[in-house]
């Protein structure tokens, strides 16, 4: 087995009148592109409570003598059945934006895949964790006379202490609500 590189083949065609030559530069390239991804890390826990989100910068590389190209997608779940494109080049740095402000919590896969000339083709894949933390509620002005309540909704993204802190308009607090600890989930 030779070594990946240029070489040239000659050919020589004879007959009983005469010979002809020609010659040809080919390149054996037997190695898959490697594939770099720097940030976010493998197993990275992605939250807005925590300050990385909602956009998350995604940086690497693809490298290969002879590159065609590189695509870098996501897709939800350790094991996702779609992909969505984030980027595509054709050139060693990789580097996009992952915006997960709408996301669920929960696993996601980021997915680097990148080919040269000859065929080769190398896929690495990511797995991440979104948490980012939600408040929403189901009225924004109520009347305490008629007994009218509001429902709060948080999304936790990880075991946390929890208070709702509830002020009037002039930014006066009129109630305070701690809950106390709580784990990753919907309350």
């Amino acid at each position: 087995l030779q070594p990946d590189r240029g070489y040239t083949a000659n050919l020589s065609l004879v007959d009983g009148t005469g010979t002809a030559l020609g010659s040809v530069p080919v390149t054996l390239d037997t190695t898959n592109p490697a594939l770099l991804v720097s940030a976010p890390t493998s197993g990275q826990f992605i939250s807005n409570f925590y300050g990385s989100a909602p956009n998350v910068a995604i940086s690497g590389s693809a490298t290969d003598t002879n590159l065609i190209s590189w695509t870098l997608d996501w897709g939800p779940g350790g094991v996702p059945t779609t992909w969505t494109t984030l980027g595509t080049g054709t050139t060693a740095p990789v580097s996009s934006t992952l915006s997960t402000g709408t996301l669920s919590v929960g696993p996601y896969t980021l997915r680097l895949r990148a080919g040269d000339l000859a065929g080769n083709s190398s896929t690495l894949l990511i797995p991440l964790t979104i948490a980012n933390f939600t408040l929403t509620a189901n009225k924004l002005q109520f009347n305490s006379g008629t007994s009218e309540t509001v429902t709060f909704t948080s999304g936790i993204p990880g075991n946390v202490t929890q208070t709702l802190t509830i002020k009037n308009k002039a930014g006066q607090v009129v109630r305070t609500i701690a809950p106390g600890a709580r784990s990753q989930g919907n309350y």
